[in-house]
């Protein structure tokens, strides 16, 4: 089954300078977990927008905060259907990690982006996902 991943964006609120490195882990981390789940065929999202049909799994930067050494990164990811909403509530993520700077922020945001991904792509090929009315 084709699931469209992305778009990966984030808030303003993320420094400038840590966004792209962050979207990058994100989009990396959603496209390893769906080549290595059987019967999901990952595709990229075009003009960074859901895919008009069939199932699109987005993610959101929300923040990343740091507190001395730590470094703390929350996202929303969003299952879509047919390029709306699904029935399927956005799920929010959230890591930490120590004493590695921006590139604790990308690990800690990978995993939780495999967490989150995992989740929405058991929704779906187990048809518990669906298009909202």
């Amino acid at each position: 089954m084709d699931v469209t991943l992305g778009p990966w964006t984030a808030e303003m609120s993320v420094e400038e300078k840590e966004r792209k490195p962050l979207i990058q882990a994100m989009a990396d981390a959603a496209m390893s977990k769906a080549r290595a789940t059987p019967g999901i065929t990952p595709k990229e999202a075009s003009m960074g927008k859901p895919a008009a049909k069939g199932f699109t799994v987005s993610g959101k930067v929300t923040h990343a905060v740091k507190e001395g050494s730590d470094v703390t990164v929350r996202a929303t990811f969003t299952l879509w259907v047919d390029g709306t909403f699904s029935n399927v509530a956005p799920l929010k993520g959230e890591a930490t990690a120590s004493g590695m700077g921006t590139r604790g922020a990308e690990e800690a945001l990978r995993a939780v982006t495999e967490s989150r991904v995992k989740t929405l792509l058991d929704a779906i090929k187990t048809g518990r996902a669906k298009k909202a009315r």
